[in-house]
């Protein structure tokens, strides 16, 4: 790989060189260099930003933002300083200027690298494939100016990371997901309910969660906590798959092995092809139906996408009432 001439202006994203991809396991440098795609890929939902703190994304509730909303009839208790001498002159009667307060968006990402998660037939592994995709959630956040945090699932264990702004934060986040792709053993049996208890805690009202799994223990208290989230925050599940989980190979004899043992698996009747994507297609309809419900947002990320030049689509299928929902896609 040549690296490139230094001329003294910073080079365009699309001119940046970034760290060969192996596909089985994400290094700190490929995610780091993501922050150059991040500049253009916005994520996070439009709209309502009902985060209490100050911030700098637009919000429905009226304050001492910096953009002008509307001109009312003066109230007890406003500030002389937001008079509206013209329209008072106008009418004879007081009025104040209101303008739209700003309000910051935290984020929090999920992100699942346990032992399903290191499986892929195509460019790379579904953990790869999640943490390139949570890296460029990282680095929007970081460009906005936003606090970002996240809790990593892995079989080292479970990792939380309190949300920060600063430099130091989002580059051990950074860290902390390309460790969790490392191929190590399973010593720890976190569940993702474990996970989505800890982005409980972490979350506050208006907090933007981004859950990136296969959602292979997708259980009732897994989804108990999926739709406590979803009541205070704006929570998007990335279901990571592999195409040979979601579509059966051509017919035939296959021989498949676990690392122990080989067994022959027949694909040439319908049946048999229909019982292969069974679970897959079962565990899509039943998170199609927990989010649909619950007002989170679903998206689907293949491994087939997984490279670095991929671009994540993220369209609503549910709102929260009294918005209208849409179909699960």
């Amino acid at each position: 790989m040549k690296k490139q001439k230094q001329h003294g202006a910073r080079q365009p994203a699309e001119a940046c060189e970034v760290p060969e991809q192996s596909g089985v396991e994400a290094s700190a440098e490929e995610l780091a260099a993501l922050r150059l795609l991040a500049a253009g890929f916005d994520p996070f939902r439009p709209g309502r930003v009902p985060a209490r703190m100050s911030g700098g994304h637009r919000s429905a509730i009226r304050g001492r933002g910096m953009e002008f909303a509307e001109v009312r009839a003066y109230a007890p208790g406003d500030e002389v300083r937001h008079m509206d001498w013209r329209v008072t002159a106008r009418t004879g009667k007081p009025h104040s200027k209101l303008f739209v307060e700003e309000r910051e968006r935290p984020v929090i990402v999920v992100a699942d690298m346990r032992e399903s998660m290191r499986f892929g037939t195509r460019r790379c592994f579904k953990s790869v494939a999640a943490a390139r995709w949570a890296a460029l959630v990282v680095w929007a956040a970081v460009h906005r100016g936003d606090r970002v945090g996240g809790v990593t699932l892995s079989g080292r264990g479970l990792c939380s990371h309190r949300m920060r702004r600063d430099r130091n934060g989002s580059a051990a986040l950074i860290a902390a997901l390309a460790d969790a792709t490392a191929i190590d053993c399973e010593s720890q049996q976190n569940s993702l309910s474990d996970a989505l208890a800890q982005a409980r805690r972490m979350a506050s009202q208006g907090t933007e969660v981004f859950i990136l799994s296969d959602f292979a223990d997708l259980n009732e208290a897994a989804s108990c906590h999926l739709s406590a989230l979803a009541r205070h925050t704006f929570t998007c599940c990335v279901l990571v798959h592999d195409p040979l989980e979601s579509e059966a190979p051509s017919p035939g004899l296959y021989r498949v092995s676990n690392g122990q043992q080989v067994v022959s698996i027949g694909l040439a009747s319908e049946s048999s092809r229909a019982a292969w994507v069974g679970p897959f297609e079962a565990r899509l309809a039943a998170l199609k139906q927990l989010c649909h419900g619950s007002g989170v947002r679903l998206e689907r990320l293949s491994t087939a996408n997984g490279d670095l030049g991929f671009t994540p689509r993220i369209g609503t299928v549910a709102q929260r009432p009294p918005l209208p929902s849409g179909a699960a896609s």
